[in-house]
């Protein structure tokens, strides 16, 4: 007899639980009884790769911006400027903005610039900022030119508004492969894409929590092609001592520090 084309079973999972589960899921698979009901056990399952999340505008705002020269390479009094880029969108162009000209030593900007990022939180926790530091341009036809540039990853700054990077340089001076540092204030407003500006999200209530998906299971999706990612992946840890003595676990975390950028992952409760 023909086995070919028969019902086997029902999998089921509301776009909810999935969106608040990992991206690989596995959804048990249940056979249909007579009547057309589902019956209580489990024949088998199926492995679902799942990305969901609420798309949302992002509002986001840089100030008080400043350039450190490196020390070693001498005083720097000359005029520059900063060109910014900021994403618009997971995996989409840049939107670029060019401060005025600041002059040293301590080379200071105030607006920075505006901008918007149609997007997830996840996705916007991948993204990185561009900022160029150009020097010259003090009078319109001066020479400008490129002193070096900075990429800073924007995970994080929900929580911590605050971005700092390393600017370097390509140079067959190993010395002066980093030219300074920069960095400054940035300020992230979210809310749902339907709403104008202004307009703010109103509470759901308990229970009516937004969905939001396992952020470690998340990162390797929205990686920028354009950009060189550094992948750390933890499996375990042994001899770690006891945080919460009432549950006898580490909580533990990572905090990994590389370029000058420090990122951690979340806490694993009650391990």
């Amino acid at each position: 007899e023909d086995q070919f084309n028969q019902l086997i079973g029902t999998a089921q999972k509301n776009l909810y639980a999935m969106a608040s589960d990992d991206v690989m899921q596995d959804i048990e698979l249940y056979p249909v009884i007579e009547g057309g009901n589902i019956a209580a056990h489990s024949v088998g399952g199926i492995a679902v790769q799942c990305l969901l999340g609420e798309v949302k505008q992002c509002d986001i705002a840089l100030s008080t911006w400043q350039f450190q020269p490196k020390p070693e390479l001498g005083p720097a009094t000359g005029p520059k400027k900063l060109k910014v880029g900021v994403p618009t969108g997971s995996k989409k162009d840049f939107a670029y903005f060019t401060t005025d000209v600041a002059k040293g030593p301590v080379y200071s900007w105030g607006n920075v610039g505006i901008f918007k990022y149609v997007g997830t939180r996840a996705s916007l926790a991948n993204e990185a900022l561009e900022v160029s530091v150009i020097m010259g341009g003090e009078e319109k036809g001066d020479a400008e030119h490129l002193q070096g540039k900075a990429v800073i990853p924007m995970a994080g700054i929900i929580d911590y508004p605050l971005c700092v990077g390393s600017v370097k340089q390509l140079n067959e001076n190993v010395e002066a492969y980093v030219q300074g540092r920069v960095g400054g204030s940035i300020a992230v407003i979210l809310r749902t894409v339907t709403l104008e500006d202004g307009q703010t999200e109103e509470d759901p209530g308990p229970g009516y929590d937004a969905p939001e998906q396992v952020e470690s299971t998340l990162c390797m999706y929205y990686l920028r092609p354009t950009f060189q990612h550094l992948i750390v992946i933890v499996k375990a840890a042994d001899g770690l001592g006891v945080a919460d003595p009432d549950y006898n676990s580490s909580n533990p975390f990572v905090r990994v520090k590389y370029d000058g950028n420090v990122q951690h992952s979340n806490v694993v409760e009650c391990s």
